[in-house]
This record gives C-alpha cells, sequence and structure tokens, in this order.
C-alpha cells in the first residue's frame, strides 16, 4: 500500500514499523526477480541488439542508474547462475539479496569447488544472521577456503 504523508502521520509507530518492513520486502523481491532477469538477458546477450558493450553500459542509462551499480547488478546476477541453492534461497525470500551478495563475493576460481560444497551449510547460518554477521563468518569461512589468501584482484 502506498500512503501519502498525511496517511503516514495517522500510522501508529508499530503500524509505521510494520509498513517500512513490509517495504523492503517487497524491494528484496523485487531486486530478486531484478537479478534472474538481468542474468538472463546478459546470457543472451540481448544489449548487443543495441550496440552495447555489455549489459552494465546497456542497463546504467536506461535505468537512471551509475555504471557501477548496473555492473553490480549484472555481476551479481553472474554469480547468481553458478551459485544455484543461493539463487533458490533469494528467490524464495529465505536470503536477502544483500546476504547473497555476502555469499557471492567470496566465490572465485580457487573456492568455487569448496563453496558449492558448503553451500547449503552457509545459507542455513546467512539465513539467521545479519549481513554485518555474515561478513564476518564469511572471512573466516573464505580463510579456510582459500588457502592461497585473499584474490589480489
Amino acid at each position: 500500500m502506498f500512503v501519502d504523508s498525511t496517511s503516514l502521520r495517522e500510522l501508529s509507530d508499530s503500524e509505521l514499523a510494520a509498513e517500512v518492513i513490509a517495504k523492503c520486502e517487497q524491494i528484496d523481491a523485487l531486486r530478486a526477480e531484478q537479478l534472474a532477469l538481468v542474468a538472463e538477458f546478459d546470457a543472451r546477450m540481448v544489449y548487443a541488439c543495441d550496440g552495447a558493450a555489455n549489459a552494465a553500459v546497456w542497463l546504467a542509462p536506461r535505468a537512471r542508474m551509475s555504471r557501477a551499480e548496473a555492473g553490480q547488478i549484472v555481476n551479481l546476477g553472474r554469480k547468481l547462475e553458478h551459485m544455484p541453492l543461493t539463487a533458490e534461497a533469494v528467490a524464495s525470500g529465505a536470503l536477502s539479496t544483500a546476504q547473497a551478495r555476502v555469499l557471492s563475493r567470496v566465490v572465485n576460481e580457487r573456492t568455487a569447488s569448496v563453496f558449492a560444497e558448503h553451500e547449503r551449510l552457509l545459507i542455513e547460518q546467512a539465513a539467521r544472521l545479519t549481513v554485518d554477521q555474515l561478513r564476518r563468518v564469511v572471512r573466516v569461512w573464505e580463510a579456510h577456503a582459500d588457502t592461497d589468501g585473499a584474490d589480489p584482484a
């Protein structure tokens, strides 16, 4: 429900809090859909029909966002293609897109196979943690999973 500023003032504190959380959940559900759509758009290289070099370059001006923001969306969409359990958890609302982003940042060539083995456990942990707590857990996981050290890139 959209409420104007007059209606907002009429809400009780608990109603206002509930509306804030409901909107956050709706936005995250839309972000999850956006990621799936952008990943498919990117995989099909639809952007090339307009002469764009890549999906982020195509998306940024059309969605009125920075190229960096568009790049983050495209990159997360791509990564989720290789993180099937995480993608499923995001699509179902069990994980937020922010939590998925944290998980995706530790998946690279050196950690991908270990992540695939641990993905279900990491998702179970992530669902119970805040994004900031998850970052700390993932840092520890990465230190054990990637014995060569942090990705220099």
